[in-house]
């Protein structure tokens, strides 16, 4: 059975990218381009993983929108969700997130720095999946 993997982000362009290169290794790929339908995704889909940006409507929208998916899962509604998620915060601030990963601040298993190469999402996800 093929693994479900969600994409939120609103970089149209990436996500078609990210998309062909992930259904080429065999997963299904669901999109969304915001919080709201990410949410609504991710409760409909039961992805495996999702992969997400941390700035779309707004710069903290990704950070708003893993907390709560974390939330749902402690609530017991869903199973825990692996979570990548794409940034370009570093380069446009200069801070550098990975050694928050995994904290209550960014409660994501991996963080990629943007611009992505596929192929090292490909990877990663395999890696979350393991």
């Amino acid at each position: 059975m093929s693994k479900r993997v969600l994409l939120v982000d609103d970089d149209k362009a990436l996500v078609e990218t990210l998309i062909e290169t992930l259904e080429s290794h065999g997963f299904k790929c669901e999109f969304a381009s915001d919080v709201k339908q990410g949410l609504e995704a991710y409760n409909t889909i039961k992805p495996d993983v999702i992969v997400t940006d941390d700035v779309m409507e707004d710069i903290s929208a990704g950070f708003r929108f893993v907390k709560q998916i974390r939330t749902i899962e402690k609530q017991g509604k869903n199973n825990r969700t692996s979570i990548l998620m794409l940034s370009a915060l570093k380069n446009m601030t200069g801070l550098d997130f990975k050694e928050r990963v995994g904290t209550e601040y960014l409660p994501v298993d991996e963080l990629l720095e943007k611009p992505v190469n596929p192929e090292k999402v490909v990877s990663t996800i395999n890696n979350l999946l393991k």
